[in-house]
C-alpha cells in the first residue's frame, strides 16, 4: 500500500525528530535558498512536470475561496493573499 504524499511528509519529519527541528534548517524567505531552487535544473524539471500533471488532471479546477469556486492553485492563493496584506494601504483586524 502506498504512503500519501501528506503522511510521508509527516513520517519523513518525525524520522529526523521534531518540526522545530526541521524549521532551524532554514529560516523562512531564506533568498539564498530561493535563489538556488530556482537555479537548479533539476527544480525546474520537476516543476515543469507538476504543472504538466496538473493541467492534465485539471488539479485547478478542485478549489474554492471563502466558499465561491476558483480555478487558481492554492499555492497561488496563499501569495495572493500575502502580498495583499503586505501592500494593502488600510489597516485590516488581525482577529487576535
Amino acid at each position: 500500500m502506498a504512503l500519501d504524499p501528506v503522511s510521508s511528509i509527516g513520517t519523513a519529519m518525525n524520522s529526523r525528530g521534531d518540526e522545530q527541528a526541521v524549521r532551524t534548517e532554514r529560516s523562512p524567505r531564506d533568498p539564498a535558498a530561493i535563489r538556488s531552487m530556482a537555479t537548479d535544473p533539476e527544480s525546474e524539471r520537476v516543476r515543469r512536470e507538476w504543472i504538466s500533471v496538473a493541467t492534465r488532471h485539471g488539479y485547478s479546477y478542485n478549489f474554492s475561496w471563502l466558499g465561491v469556486p476558483i480555478i487558481q492553485h492554492p499555492e497561488d492563493v496563499v501569495i495572493i493573499q500575502e502580498l495583499t496584506r503586505r501592500f494593502s494601504t488600510t489597516q485590516m483586524p488581525r482577529g487576535d
